[in-house]
């Protein structure tokens, strides 16, 4: 049966083709995403006194306390799956949710009002004198440590993960700014080549005093919105960006594989830290908990008994979450918009129509299949209703023909209809012997043909 899943209106969700939904629906299973955030060796990292009051300069200082981060590689493939770049929400069977700029702030620590993360693409050559100039140090193109002006994760630790005791304070700069590359290599702005970072970002942490002035988590939201977009794309594979924002904004608010929380402190990420151990639930079962998601499992406000936790420098751009803005980082250009949206009538009346909020095909599909069957039955009981004896034998001729097409296709595309003695009960098989009451069709119910 070629059942046409939608959207009803594609004037918003122009590009359901591209979408891994569509290939979802045609049985094209991509399996669960490659997760490319490289926190797992963060915590090698041995920062000295000063170094820690550089990367709090910086503006990094609760986010560095966060570290590694276990993934939940099946959640978040079946978050994806619901992403929409069009409009860069969400698309839930109760309407559209969003990570904000607020959620940000309180989940990862960063600042999210600021001057924007922008600067030039750099070539090799301009790469390598970035390096000797604010790192003290050249990575080996000869050893592959660096590569189309990006450098290896693992050169950046082996070289600078512990500063000497003795090092001068140019030298504890240096190796403080290896380490916030690494940093935000391996989490905000990680890319799917995997264990490399761009150079480019760099020049952004010569001077730590102005490092502290950029919108950072207005950057890594740009970047997690592109790379979710990319993602839900049915040609990808791989999702990269800050996936430790993701997974917690996803225990915060919807409550599918969520773990137990851990003690309530800031950054408020660090109530899931360990907690996000990798869950045995398969990827059709999420996609099945999304599809069956009510708002029993929806928390709209989290965050609101964590308020006295949070410092009243995060708390005073928390406002910002409700703008419609712009969020850059370098390239990438990404809209902002308010916000949940509310459950009312009108909204969900237009969203029903330019939005898919079922995944998990065989559900979806018994349903289409059970709708229709009721449709038959009103006909068939209309047509009964119909009195044969002041009928033309022409007329009478063409209702029996009308009788005879709606009994014929209660069975279509190898599934039929089999009586049972309580309506909808137990599925049989064709094959087996199933007690019948002629015509009766009340009690019918859908089987699958072997």
């Amino acid at each position: 049966m070629d059942i046409d899943v939608g959207p009803v209106d594609p004037s918003v969700l122009y590009e359901q083709d591209l979408h891994v939904s569509s290939a979802v629906w045609e049985g094209q299973e991509r399996g669960l995403l490659r997760c490319q955030e490289h926190t797992s060796l963060l915590h090698q990292w041995k920062l000295t006194d000063e170094q820690i009051k550089l990367v709090d300069k910086a503006g990094f200082g609760f986010f560095r306390k966060i570290g590694p981060m276990s993934l939940n590689n099946s959640l978040i493939s079946a978050l994806v799956e619901r992403w929409r770049r069009e409009t860069n929400t969400f698309h839930l069977p109760l309407g559209e949710m969003t990570i904000t700029l607020d959620e940000v702030a309180l989940v990862l620590g960063l600042e999210i009002d600021g001057d924007p993360i922008v600067g030039s693409k750099v070539g090799d050559e301009v790469a390598m004198d970035m390096c000797g100039r604010l790192l003290g140090k050249l990575p080996s193109a000869a050893n592959k440590e660096v590569n189309c002006s990006r450098v290896k994760l693992n050169w950046l630790k082996r070289t600078f993960s512990e500063c000497p005791e003795d090092a001068s304070f140019d030298v504890v700069k240096c190796h403080t700014r290896a380490y916030l590359l690494y940093l935000i290599g391996s989490t905000i702005f990680a890319t799917t080549d995997g264990d490399k970072v761009s150079v480019k970002y760099l020049p952004l942490f010569e001077d730590f005093d102005q490092a502290g002035r950029y919108a950072w988590g207005a950057a890594a939201l740009a970047c997690l919105y592109r790379a979710l977009g990319n993602a839900s794309l049915k040609s990808q594979s791989n999702i990269c960006g800050c996936l430790t924002l993701l997974q917690c904004w996803s225990y915060f608010h919807l409550n599918i594989g969520r773990p137990e929380k851990s003690e309530a402190c800031f950054p408020l990420a660090l109530l899931w830290k360990g907690k996000g151990s990798r869950s045995k639930t398969d990827l059709s079962e999420y996609r099945r908990e999304l599809d069956d998601l009510d708002p029993s499992k929806i928390t709209w406000c989290p965050y609101e008994r964590f308020e006295n936790l949070i410092p009243p420098q995060i708390k005073a751009k928390l406002i910002l979450g409700r703008s419609k803005t712009t969020l850059v980082c370098f390239e990438k250009i990404e809209l902002h918009f308010r916000g949940n949206v509310v459950d009312d009538g009108a909204y969900m009346e237009w969203y029903a129509r330019i939005s898919i909020t079922k995944l998990y095909r065989e559900a979806f599909l018994e349903s289409q299949v059970m709708n229709m069957i009721a449709c038959m039955r009103e006909f068939e009981e209309t047509a009964s209703r119909i009195s044969m004896e002041r009928l033309s034998p022409v007329e009478r001729e063409v209702m029996e023909s009308v009788k005879d097409t709606i009994s014929n296709n209660l069975t279509f595309g190898g599934w039929q209809e089999v009586a049972v003695n309580s309506g909808y009960g137990k599925r049989r098989r064709r094959n087996e012997q199933t007690p019948t009451s002629g015509n009766d069709i009340s009690s019918l119910l859908l089987q699958k043909d072997t």
